[in-house]
């Protein structure tokens, strides 16, 4: 074969290899993300600086988000059912329910919502749990002040999308932790905060976690019905009563004022200053 011949054919094949390679490298930079869906399905992961929100928790700490979302996660499932189940009704368009909701809360009964069987008896097993032993874990210490260690020392300050309450504990209490978490914009920050107020004199404890049920996000928070035996200035709440190993007392509550739910436990704490600090919550955000 002729040496100028198969000199050019071995530089055509090089052109075309490099012209290939370029033509896939520009394709992939330029397929466009929105949110944390691509529109290119065979891209499975994306830049930090593509997606407009992120954990509330950096890589460094990674240890501590799962240890406390998993205490977060426990607080918040006990009275409410997540707005991703079926809400009793064809809700593919969550604008559509939080319209329905007032200010975001939707109180159902377990006999009229559309939960599936199991669902269902889950959700009846608390309740009877509630009456006969006065809490929905059957006396059980869940997730109330747990991996304390972990929690202890986040008390930077970040911007939320909403007011987080303030002055509502007594002077007697130092807070040792507030970590934020739940939904995150650059523009208006966190949507959840849980705080932690302890006494050091006699080791009693309050913690509390606020979200904002967002209406530019359609959230809606579902509660039943039957869960709510409780009520402190005419505020439905769910109260719970726990027995620990140290013959103390867990107290929680959960309640909604206006676009904000509350989950709170106290520990060493009397019931009547535990409702005291509840009713201060109530008047600020009525």
């Amino acid at each position: 074969m002729n040496k100028n011949l198969l000199k050019w054919i071995f530089i055509l094949l090089a052109v075309f290899v490099v012209s290939w390679v370029f033509l896939n490298f520009v394709s992939v930079k330029n397929t466009k993300v929105t949110g944390t869906q691509a529109t290119d399905d065979s891209i499975t992961s994306v830049a930090d600086d593509d997606i407009n929100t992120t954990m509330p928790f950096s890589s460094q700490n990674n240890d501590k988000k799962d240890a406390f979302n998993s205490s977060l996660d426990a607080s918040s499932e006990v009275s409410t059912i997540e707005n991703k189940k079926s809400l009793g009704g064809d809700y593919n368009d969550f604008s559509k329910l939080r319209e329905n909701s007032i200010d975001g809360v939707r109180i159902v009964s377990i006999n009229d919502a559309g939960f599936d069987t199991s669902e269902r008896q889950d959700i009846l097993e608390k309740i009877n749990n509630l009456k006969m032993s006065g809490s929905m874990s059957g006396g059980e210490i869940t997730h109330e002040f747990s991996d304390l260690n972990l929690k202890r020392g986040n008390i930077e300050e970040k911007k939320t999308s909403f007011k987080p309450v303030d002055k509502i504990i007594g002077k007697e209490f130092v807070m040792t932790s507030k970590v934020y978490s739940g939904a995150y914009s650059q523009d208006t920050g966190y949507s959840s905060i849980y705080q932690l107020y302890e006494n050091p004199s006699n080791g009693a404890k309050i913690e509390f976690t606020e979200m904002y049920l967002d209406p530019k996000n359609n959230t809606v928070m579902e509660v039943v019905k039957e869960t709510l035996n409780h009520s402190i200035d005419n505020v439905p709440m769910t109260f719970e009563t726990i027995k620990t190993p140290d013959s103390g007392t867990i107290y929680n509550a959960q309640f909604n004022v206006g676009k904000n739910y509350y989950s709170f436990s106290s520990q060493g704490v009397a019931p009547d200053e535990f409702e005291n600090v509840l009713s201060k919550v109530i008047k600020k955000e009525q």
